[in-house]
């Protein structure tokens, strides 16, 4: 995974890099599990694709029904290279 997550921040736009050059774009990787953090739904969503696009290569691919995405905050909906919604409903800090 470490490859494609490499592979992933490199295609990344330029505001997004520079995003995650700042720490306001991130990733975890445990196992077979991938977290992604970030500041900007915007620079979320093109982190997703990224990582997306760099598993595809490997001859991977996302699973919708088996990902979550957890917000805090605000509510909002990304989409994979397959044209996959994800609904989210906004956790709220307490």
């Amino acid at each position: 995974m470490s490859v494609i997550m490499h592979d992933a921040v490199a295609s990344l736009p330029d505001a997004a890099r520079q995003a995650y050059d700042k720490g306001d774009l991130a990733d975890l990787v445990y196992a077979d599990d991938t977290l992604l953090i970030g500041a900007s739904s915007i620079h979320l969503q093109s982190f997703l694709l990224a990582v997306e696009k760099a598993g595809k290569y490997f001859g991977l691919e996302l699973h919708s029904g088996k990902f979550q995405l957890l917000q805090i905050g605000h509510a909002s909906t990304y989409q994979t290279l397959m044209g996959h919604l994800s609904f989210l409903l906004p956790l709220w800090a307490i």
